[in-house]
């Protein structure tokens, strides 16, 4: 992480206001970028007016703090840029190629000075490793990306470092089964897709491991029979669907009949 306070002698600079940001060098006005954004979140460059010198460019907090250090070439971001909160805390590093995420991006959490995230990127989209922590640094979510999308293994942890799930995907969609576990380690239920999609038996257990339900699943649909049990293993209650509709419902008596 990289110590911010004071600025340099005559840097560039910018301001972001909008979907513009505007450069300056030794206070006069050289460029504008027009960008691209999604709600208030700014995207890819869509124009450029004048020309932004090659090097470092910063930009400032109200207050006279650095907001952002970010490196340019042929008016496109390259290179190292940096991202602070208004007390000097690393937000956030991030590597560029010709205008495009390149490379590891770390995100902290700027008062614990921990890493949040760690994502990789290939021309601007995820690829292969993304890491998520919490702030006592064990880890939140492990999932992998190919081009953008979703591939391969992805597990979520508890807070304590204990599994949560874990699924595979295939080209951003699920494609094998689902299981959810307790924070004590016991399987708390597994399902299973296809394509994204429920099928097949879905079964849901007790802290005890016993069965707490079971359903079926045709194309993300509950198709077939549904039982749900009590905590001594005794059908409570059936039920039966048609493509997510109710056909019937029977409810148990105490003794499971």
């Amino acid at each position: 992480m990289t110590e911010n306070n004071k600025k340099n002698s005559n840097p560039v600079t910018f301001n972001v206001l909008e979907n513009q940001k505007i450069f300056y060098k030794d206070n006069q006005q050289i460029a504008i970028q027009t960008m691209s954004s999604h709600g208030t979140i700014l995207k890819e460059v869509v124009a450029t007016a004048g020309k932004i010198p090659d090097g470092e460019a910063i930009e400032y907090y109200k207050e006279n703090g650095i907001k952002t250090k970010a490196h340019y070439k042929n008016n496109q971001l390259d290179g190292f840029l940096e991202k602070f909160d208004a007390f000097g805390n690393t937000l956030a590093e991030e590597n560029y190629s010709g205008g495009m995420l390149e490379g590891k991006t770390t995100i902290y959490y700027p008062k614990e000075k921990k890493i949040r995230e760690v994502r990789h990127y290939k021309q601007n989209k995820l690829n292969d490793k993304r890491d998520v922590f919490y702030a006592n640094g064990n880890k939140f979510i492990e999932e992998n990306y190919c081009n953008g999308k979703l591939d391969g293994l992805r597990q979520t942890f508890y807070e304590n470092g204990t599994l949560n799930e874990k699924e595979i995907y295939i080209n951003d969609k699920l494609e094998s089964e689902k299981i959810y576990y307790y924070q004590t380690g016991e399987v708390w239920y597994k399902e299973n897709y296809s394509n994204g999609k429920l099928k097949g038996v879905k079964e849901v257990y007790y802290p005890n491991q016993k069965p707490f339900s079971t359903e079926h699943y045709k194309d993300g649909m509950l198709h077939g029979e549904k039982l749900v049990y009590d905590e001594n293993g005794k059908v409570k209650l059936k039920e039966n669907y048609d493509c997510n509709q109710l056909a019937r419902k029977n409810k148990e008596d105490k003794n499971g009949k």
